[in-house]
């Protein structure tokens, strides 16, 4: 596989210098596998210890100064540790922010032996602040985006082809037509590795949902590691509410008529935590950070990938969710949602944290709702999901006219456009502002080609 991730991992070991990399990303997403890769590619001994599978080697950590700690490697492993050729990988570490900081320590006093550090839960037992860029170096791994699916299905030109995409050229319609069906292929197949490995090998999606189904029961069993306090059946029912809601404002009332609101806050504040989902913030949208505006007890949630999220809907295959886009109720807009949520988070992938949002207006009688709304290039950019003519889109239309915003980006199946378009509430609200359609297959390249566009 070709993940972006490793190539801002090699950056790091370049600079390292005493600064840890925190890998995060939710269960079988492939943390392991790209340490274990950046180690070979170096041509570094790997010393690597799994916190679940070797509970005691936490201990080892809390032995004071560098020396007796390398000895204590060399004991362990059997071979002498060279610093400078090594590298020091902690796996599937736990123990929230006590843990990381006596990490982050050790970095400090070796600064010559490169550390990894992993975890899907290294956030779930609180702490107030992350690390600061000047302590840590962060990637936060994603399932595989759909320019990473290309590559390990053996489509390397195309996703060369949609890297070097520019607005403004010509795209053949049998490209269109091609790369629209390995995006659909990519809807129900997903991002994660061994479910993309599957379908790479023998595309069959009958065996791709084993492997969903396989990783989804993994999910479940592992809450138990992050759960503290909170009953595992009360995790269980968030994580299976969370695909048929997909695209709506969360309820918790939809969860459960059992368990208090407040209850269920903080067990979904865990399961996000955990990157098995993501809160997507009702914003005001009026200045930035969109996060710093947003509503309190207003959000919407994505699941971890778009292929497993498809398997718990039971999805069909053949139906395109952007074409059932313009219908709220259609059953496939919901994984188009998560969909473009996901290739959202995989732009911030050097974010600890990513934060997804949306626009939304609930007075009664002039409801108006916009997908998403991003940061790009210092500016509020709104995503919609409509296959319509620009004319339908009166939600966009309003947030462009109140917010007084110059650039929108629409998802939908057709060849991409730029239109200049000029909208009027009243005789005093009225917005001039561009308009960017692209295909669902360039929502990756959303923020690299938007850069430079501006309304004319």
């Amino acid at each position: 596989m070709k993940r972006d991730g490793l190539k801002i991992a090699r950056n790091w070991l370049k600079l390292a210098n005493g600064k840890p990399l925190i890998v995060r990303g939710a269960r079988r997403v492939g943390k392991t596998w790209l340490v274990r890769r950046l180690a070979k590619e170096k041509g570094r001994q790997l010393i690597e210890f799994n916190f679940e599978q070797e509970p005691l080697a936490a201990e080892q950590f809390d032995l004071k100064g560098p020396q007796p700690f390398l000895k204590s490697l060399e004991g362990d492993t059997g071979k002498r540790v060279e610093p400078e050729s090594s590298l020091l990988f902690l796996d599937s570490v736990g123990g929230g922010a006590e843990a990381l900081d006596k990490l982050i320590g050790l970095a400090e006093k070796i600064p010559e032996l490169p550390v990894i550090v992993a975890g899907s839960f290294l956030d779930t037992n609180g702490r107030s602040t992350l690390p600061s860029d000047r302590q840590v170096k962060s990637i936060n791994l994603e399932p595989l985006s759909f320019e990473e699916f290309l590559s390990a299905c053996g489509h390397e030109a195309l996703r060369k082809f949609l890297g070097e995409y520019e607005l403004g050229e010509a795209i053949e319609t049998q490209a269109h037509e091609i790369l629209l069906e390995l995006h659909s292929d990519y809807m129900r197949v997903g991002g994660m590795p061994e479910a993309v490995v599957c379908w790479s090998e023998g595309k069959s999606m009958e065996d791709c949902v084993k492997v969903h189904r396989s990783i989804l029961e993994t999910f479940r069993i592992d809450s138990s590691k992050y759960t503290g306090r909170i009953p595992l059946d009360r995790f269980a029912r968030l994580l299976s509410s969370v695909p048929p809601m997909l695209g709506e404002k969360f309820k918790y009332t939809r969860v459960s008529g059992a368990d208090r609101s407040a209850a269920l806050k903080q067990a979904l504040e865990r399961l996000a935590q955990a990157r098995l989902c993501c809160q997507v913030k009702a914003s005001a949208a009026r200045k930035l950070p969109l996060e710093s505006d947003a509503r309190e007890g207003f959000f919407k949630v994505i699941f971890a990938d778009v292929g497993l999220a498809s398997t718990a809907l039971g999805a069909q295959r053949g139906v395109s969710p952007y074409e059932a886009a313009d219908d709220p109720s259609a059953s496939e807009r919901p994984l188009a949602i998560q969909a473009i949520g996901q290739a959202l988070r995989v732009l911030q992938v050097e974010n600890p944290s990513p934060q997804l949002c949306y626009w939304a207006r609930e007075n009664k009688g002039s409801e108006a709702e916009v997908d998403y709304v991003f940061e790009s290039h210092g500016r509020i950019v709104p995503i919609v999901l409509r296959a319509g003519a620009t004319g339908k889109l009166r939600s966009l239309h309003l947030l462009m006219t109140e917010r007084n915003l110059s650039l929108a980006v629409r998802i939908n199946t057709e060849k991409p456009s730029v239109t200049s378009m000029k909208t009027r509430l009243s005789h005093v609200q009225k917005n001039d502002h561009c308009l960017v359609s692209l295909p669902c297959y360039l929502a990756g390249q959303v923020h690299r080609l938007i850069g430079d566009v501006s309304y004319v």
